[in-house]
């Protein structure tokens, strides 16, 4: 029986929220955003950091920077949705919390739900245990509740970048 306190993974996000913020979303902003803080502690780290965003992402139509049909021609790969997926299991079977955050947020900029994205942490937990099931529960309200907070703020910066840059000072702890 379902606990009357508890509402729902899709309650935490409005979808007025997150049409804004898949509005202010840009792939390549945020995967900028992403490579900026490895290449500053270790700048030898730009081939490493640059093969994962051409092999793994940036497969993009400039004409269609979001659209994840054309960010994976090729049938033998993964789509971005798909490797999110698997991003987002790997990272709670993990005990990810701030990895996991990004993804979450990566995930629903291109298209999952929260639903979806919830279901993949479930079988992370079916197979690694239930208390990594619970913290990525966790880390998934902290972040939607955050998204939400973000997205309803007057006149806060939506863009992937400052989003990045936010979730980075999230208490996922």
């Amino acid at each position: 029986m379902a606990n009357a306190n508890v509402p729902p993974i899709e309650s935490y996000l409005s979808a007025a929220s997150l049409q804004a913020l898949r509005q202010a979303y840009r792939r390549a902003d945020f995967y900028v955003a992403l490579k900026q803080p490895l290449l500053q502690v270790y700048p030898r780290t730009a081939s490493y950091a640059n093969a994962i965003e051409e092999d793994f992402y940036y497969r993009e139509d400039p004409a269609n920077p979001n659209d994840d049909e054309q960010a994976s021609p090729d049938p033998g790969l993964l789509t971005i949705r798909e490797r999110e997926l698997c991003l987002i299991t790997l990272l709670s079977a993990q005990g990810g919390k701030y990895d996991l955050a990004l993804h979450i947020y990566l995930a629903l900029m291109e298209g999952l739900s929260a639903a979806a994205i919830v279901n993949a942490m479930f079988l992370a937990g079916v197979y690694a245990g239930v208390p990594f099931l619970a913290g990525g529960l966790a880390t998934a309200i902290g972040t939607l509740r955050a998204l939400e907070a973000r997205a309803t703020q007057g006149n806060a910066d939506l863009s992937a970048p400052a989003i990045y840059g936010y979730l980075r000072t999230l208490p996922l702890g």
